[in-house]
């Protein structure tokens, strides 16, 4: 046998087979680890961006002027977009704040303070004032009807994660594909 004629081994004994195996095999295991950290970078972002928005009935008597206010508080790390408000007494959907007084206290003509909440952005740390209520009577009503009352609020992170507060006698926050569509009638605030 000459010195120029070559051997056939068999690929699995042949030390160039193996080293580029070898670098298939670490190419594909820093791509996955690549892929799986992006992943859960991009979750961690989603995540510094969660609104969290809660319901406070605040009676704490704003500077001794006998008032008392729902607040709606953002109490998150990231922006809500708020983009449907419903308002439900005896799981009956209502038209306005001033619909439900007037359930209250049949032929009620003056109506509530309230601040536009539907279609609004809530920055984290902020709150809105949903409604300021300025008479007594209407602070007891509300407070004699509480666990009658549904306020629902259907908000979105920056990254379109939206999510549905059911706040009543007890506050569900749940996740859900999207906001749903207005209420019949539809609630005006």
């Amino acid at each position: 046998m000459s010195d120029t004629q070559q051997v056939d081994k068999p690929w699995w004994k042949d030390h160039s087979w193996i080293a580029a195996l070898g670098a298939v095999l670490l190419g594909v295991s820093g791509v996955s680890v690549s892929l799986y950290q992006a992943k859960l970078m991009h979750e961690q972002q989603r995540m510094s961006a969660w609104p969290y928005l809660t319901v406070i009935n605040d009676n704490s008597d704003l500077a001794g002027k006998g008032l008392s206010r729902i607040v709606i508080a953002n109490d998150g790390v990231g922006p809500a977009l708020i983009r449907h408000v419903s308002l439900w007494l005896d799981g009956k959907p209502l038209p306005s704040w001033h619909a439900m007084f007037q359930q209250f206290k049949p032929g009620r003509q003056d109506d509530i303070p309230y601040s536009t909440v539907h279609n609004r952005v809530l920055p984290f740390g902020k709150t809105i004032d949903a409604i300021v209520l300025a008479t007594p009577e209407d602070i007891t009503a509300l407070r004699a009807n509480a666990k009658r009352i549904r306020f629902d609020l259907c908000y979105c992170s920056v990254y379109d994660d939206c999510f549905l507060l059911q706040s009543g006698a007890e506050d569900i926050t749940t996740a859900v594909a999207q906001c749903p569509a207005a209420t019949d009638p539809p609630f005006v605030n």
